[in-house]
């Protein structure tokens, strides 16, 4: 009653640098190293994931650039981006991870990201009085109108009064 014994197909490892980060908009990102532990295994990177301005090079398994987002939207401060990269190993297994690029958004272009900048856009006007008076935080041509907070008169009691020469005037 011998069974044979069960055939277990080593998956190889991968390894992947810088696979999880955060940038500031329209900064490098730290070149992203994918390793695949066996020479004759390939490497496929889902290019249409990445943020514009980053590219992979599958010469050298790197996943590099400066991400640019034109089209943020209204309040949007953060944007991720999860890049599935599949190794297949010569045996036919695959590997499949997840490189995640999270960029922040920076309004202003004072290298401060939006999810900490009081005054996003820059405009000397911070970003809570902006909501508070309805205009955008993200535009500097927005700006609150001016608010005219009414002056209260003077009130004037005892208005007409009869004086006599170098007497006190009674209030």
């Amino acid at each position: 009653n011998s069974r044979p014994a069960a055939i277990i197909t080593p998956v190889e490892p991968v390894s992947i640098s810088n696979q999880t980060q955060t940038v500031i908009d329209k900064t490098p990102i730290s070149p992203i190293l994918i390793g695949t532990g066996n020479i004759d295994s390939t490497v496929t990177v889902d290019t249409t994931k990445l943020p514009n301005g980053v590219t992979y090079d599958p010469n050298t398994f790197t996943i590099s650039g400066t991400p640019t987002i034109t089209d943020w939207g209204t309040g949007e401060e953060t944007r991720k981006f999860e890049i599935p990269v599949v190794v297949t190993n010569p045996d036919g297994s695959k590997v499949t991870k997840i490189v995640e690029i999270t960029v922040q958004r920076d309004t202003d272009g004072d290298g401060t990201p939006d999810v900490t900048d009081t005054d996003d856009d820059g405009d000397g006007i911070s970003d809570t009085d902006e909501q508070n008076a309805g205009s955008d935080p993200k535009n500097p041509n927005s700006r609150p109108a001016a608010i005219i907070t009414p002056v209260a008169q003077p009130t004037i009691s005892n208005p007409t009064q009869t004086v006599i020469d170098e007497s006190p005037i009674t209030n």
